[in-house]
């Protein structure tokens, strides 16, 4: 039986001529985009072409010539594809620090067509891809700053109420310290009269102001229903007492709407949940459960104590951390609208910006394991705040990782001649 044998379909291999034709030709394609390019570009003069030594109009224009000369006549003429290969090299070098890669690419990016079917298909589709890394980039950038500057602001209206709240205490103390230089007679509670013959009660002292107020301080045994205040400096430190104690009630409002915005927005849904996942939801409930008595759940949620320590944490960790990121992502699209102005667009920028953010990020939240966030930042001759100085090392990442491979090389230094020195000691 005969051997059946598949058949051949792929091509053969070119030969040496359409090698060099394959060559030369892509050759020209170069040079056409890069004579467009220096010609369209008012910082790229076009001078006489090669050779550099001094040429007549005539050989000018047969340099020219070349690029647009059949690439099967030049690739049999050494002299003519030494001029092509020159006349490109000459165009290249006044493209700087374009090339012809970069100029394809960024083109494409840009959706900008151009002539003689440029850019290529396969630089089209990197073009896509790396427009996608770059507008996820772009969303990374909104988000993180939008939160930034929530988280900012949230930040600030905790600090405030808390303020004020020291404000009020402030205020209801001294209101105190007048109430008690008043003379004993200047809060006496009269007693109601007597029922049916009953013998009269005495009168009570009471030593704070009264009243039916949920806001104000109850009296044990007092006569609220004919309580009384005698005089006008006692009427008028009771007033402010009043108005005090009512904007404490309040400022405890706010500080309880902070602290239940705070457990939602970023404790309740990143801190919580990494904590039950380790420890378990028990160890990780909003209050322990030995102080669930029924009262202590509302102070809980007003305290300023609960306040504080959610601002310790946002502007330690989780505010360095996002500032951080911005800063990588501020510099990332910077460096992006650089290439794309001088047409140096490379493939390699999306990965790069991608590592550049994660770093950035990283960076930013290790801050606050070195500093606190009340703590000012000395940065370059510059007070910052721990926010500002993670934006700052997101931004700048290479001047601090030469910082700290400088301090890392010290230390280990340190480290190297202590060792050595008890071996030298034993020899």
């Amino acid at each position: 039986m005969d051997d059946q044998r598949p058949l051949r379909t792929e091509m053969p291999p070119p030969t040496s001529g359409e090698v060099a034709t394959d060559y030369v030709r892509g050759l020209q394609r170069d040079g056409r985009l890069l004579l467009r390019f220096a010609a369209r570009r008012p910082d790229r003069p076009i001078g006489p072409a090669v050779p550099t030594h001094q040429t007549a109009a005539g050989d000018q224009v047969a340099a020219w010539s070349v690029l647009t000369a059949e690439a099967a006549v030049l690739a049999q003429d050494q002299a003519k594809l030494a001029t092509l290969v020159a006349c490109v090299d000459d165009l290249s070098r006044r493209a700087a620090p374009a090339s012809v890669a970069t100029i394809r690419l960024s083109s494409a990016y840009l959706r900008i067509p151009l002539e003689d079917n440029e850019p290529p298909p396969a630089v089209a589709t990197r073009a896509a891809t790396l427009r996608r890394i770059m507008e996820w980039i772009t969303v990374i950038a909104v988000l993180a700053t939008g939160l930034g500057v929530l988280l900012l602001a949230h930040v600030d209206d905790g600090r405030r109420a808390v303020q004020q709240l020291q404000e009020v205490r402030r205020e209801l103390a001294t209101i105190y310290g007048e109430l008690t230089k008043l003379p004993a007679g200047a809060w006496t509670t009269v007693a109601p009269p007597p029922l049916d013959g009953a013998p009269r009660p005495a009168d009570l002292f009471a030593a704070f102001c009264t009243g039916e107020d949920d806001h104000r301080i109850p009296l044990p045994g007092r006569h609220p229903s004919s309580a009384q205040t005698s005089g006008a400096q006692a009427a008028a430190l009771c007033s402010q007492w009043s108005q005090a104690a009512l904007r404490e009630e309040l400022t405890f409002q706010r500080l309880a709407a902070w602290n239940h915005r705070t457990h939602l927005l970023v404790l309740g849904g990143v801190v919580d949940t990494a904590c039950r996942w380790i420890y378990g939801p028990e160890a990780c409930s909003a209050l322990p459960a030995e102080t669930d008595d029924g009262k202590m759940p509302r102070h809980w949620q007003r305290t300023e104590i609960r306040t504080a320590g959610a601002i310790s944490v946002l502007t330690g960790f989780v505010l360095p951390l996002l500032l951080g990121c911005v800063g990588g992502c501020a510099y990332a699209l910077r460096r992006l609208d650089q290439k794309l102005s001088d047409w140096t667009l490379e493939f390699h920028d999306g990965s790069h910006a991608m590592l550049r953010i994660l770093l950035a990020t990283m960076l930013g939240g290790l801050l606050g394991v070195l500093w606190t966030g009340n703590e000012p930042v000395q940065m370059g001759g510059f007070t910052l705040s721990l926010a500002a100085a993670a934006f700052f090392v997101g931004f700048s990442l290479e001047v601090v990782f030469t910082v700290i491979e400088a301090m890392v090389d010290g230390v280990a230094g340190k480290l190297r001649a202590q060792a050595g020195a008890p071996a030298r000691q034993g020899g």
